[in-house]
């Protein structure tokens, strides 16, 4: 005989449900913080972003890190080439930050939304 507990799926939703808005609480409290400076946030909330998107879809952590970073990257690069502005290596350190924190929220995702194997759209024509 199996006697092994299971949660019922009600239970389970409302432990993701306290997750999800955990993460949530989390980020807008991360972002808000009165150290960073306008363009620091700016620069920490899309790289946090694009990091979150990038692991949520491939859910390979160091593959979502460097194409988070590659993409800030490019930003500062384009910045360079501007007249009046330079590459900024206090941006690329916030770029990196939220890139780290964007794949425990991506990995967090992925696990809420989806069975943790697959994750995408369907759609019939």
């Amino acid at each position: 005989m199996n006697i092994l507990m299971r949660t019922p799926a009600t239970t389970r939703s409302f432990i993701k449900s306290i997750v999800a808005m955990l993460v949530l609480l989390g980020m807008f409290t991360a972002t808000s913080a009165q150290a960073f400076e306008d363009n620091e946030k700016k620069h920490f909330a899309a790289s946090t972003a694009i990091s979150t998107i990038f692991t949520a879809v491939t859910n390979r952590p160091w593959i979502s890190f460097g194409g988070c970073l590659a993409v800030g990257t490019a930003k500062e690069l384009y910045d360079d080439s501007q007249a009046n502005n330079h590459f900024d290596w206090q941006d690329m350190k916030y770029n990196a930050l939220g890139c780290a924190v964007g794949i425990p929220i991506g990995k967090g995702a992925r696990w809420l939304f989806t069975d943790g194997r697959s994750f995408g759209f369907r759609a019939r024509f």
